[in-house]
């Protein structure tokens, strides 16, 4: 589509993007499609912009030319049947496009609310959480493992008391940020492993979680989600390190790229909070630092000496692990 440069300051109208789309395959958008796509309430695209050409005082709807990008993954998530409003709007955030982020927001506050509610039943002083959790397993869990047919084999093989004091710890250290667990009750634990699990409290426990999604600034969810995307990248670099030579146009099948699209959502759905939290609280150093690791790793694989070499190494180290294995039985 060749346009001179005066239109190309004024940006690209509807008509043009049909036509870029047509010419690259994609013939299934029209203007309605993309007028409610951009509009205020939908937000799935940038909204348009009143401007004029040159020579001229006639009115034209315009977006900023690299829009193309986004509509262009627009469309090709409508084409491959997404159809939810908040898959496709959480689809285009996690690929770095601004879109509207309060629905989104939404999606993982929530499920937090809703299990901080239904355990803790809005209980905020610490005393009165861990009085809570007692009260929701002896009204909910306990019943089921003491009457239950089919008994948990683990319940079977510790009593149910032990089963359930093991429970309600798990429930508190992730419910109540500043529980302080009787340490003497495993007292086979390390300090290090004390240590992991107040520091697992400090940044997962939900609400600590429910802080840094409800106070994080926008730079901070900007740069979670950047970290997810440079896992993604990791991800891609390694296919493209070690491709699948028996299949090699499995990626292209369509079932799998709608497998990938559920996996990247999926994905970013669990992991980009995790990585909020975890630099809200104070600890971007150890994301940083993992990156730094792998990124150095993966510069390593890059080099055909060693990628010569792998495949023997993965031998070697299969071959000693069925040693091992056979050793042992």
């Amino acid at each position: 589509m060749q346009r001179n440069n005066d239109q190309r300051d004024a940006g690209i109208t509807q008509d043009e993007v049909l036509d870029a789309l047509i010419a690259s395959g994609r013939p299934n958008f029209n203007k309605r499609l993309l007028t409610r796509f951009s509009s205020r309430a939908i937000g799935l695209l940038p909204e348009l912009r009143r401007t004029s050409r040159p020579g001229s005082n006639k009115p034209v709807y315009v977006w900023n030319e690299e829009v193309i990008e986004q509509i262009v993954e627009l469309y090709d998530l409508v084409d491959r049947g997404w159809r939810d409003y908040h898959s496709r709007l959480f689809y285009l955030w996690l690929r770095g496009y601004e879109v509207p982020f309060e629905p989104i927001l939404k999606l993982w506050l929530q499920p937090v609310e809703a299990g901080l509610h239904a355990i803790t039943d809005g209980a905020e002083d610490a005393d009165d959480m861990l009085w809570r959790v007692s009260e929701f397993i002896c009204e909910h869990w306990l019943p089921k493992w003491r009457f239950s047919p089919r008994p948990n084999p683990a319940i079977r093989q510790v009593g149910i008391d032990n089963y359930s004091t093991v429970a309600e710890f798990m429930l508190s250290a992730f419910l109540v940020p500043n529980y302080e667990p009787d340490e003497s009750l495993f007292a086979s634990a390390s300090e290090e492993a004390w240590a992991w699990l107040r520091t697992f409290q400090e940044t997962f426990s939900l609400p600590q979680l429910q802080d840094a999604l409800l106070n994080a600034r926008g730079e901070e969810w900007a740069q979670a989600r950047e970290d997810y995307r440079t896992l993604c990248r990791w991800l891609h670099t390694l296919t493209e390190l070690f491709p699948d030579t028996e299949n090699p146009n499995l990626l292209a099948d369509p079932e799998m790229q709608e497998f990938q699209d559920r996996i990247f959502l999926l994905g970013g759905f669990a992991l980009v909070p995790l990585a909020l939290s975890a630099r809200y609280h104070g600890y971007s150093h150890w994301i940083d630092q993992g990156i730094t690791w792998v990124n150095e790793k993966l510069t390593d694989f890059s080099d055909p000496e060693v990628r010569k070499r792998l495949p023997q190494q993965l031998a070697d180290y299969n071959l000693r692990q069925q040693e091992q294995q056979q050793a042992r039985q």
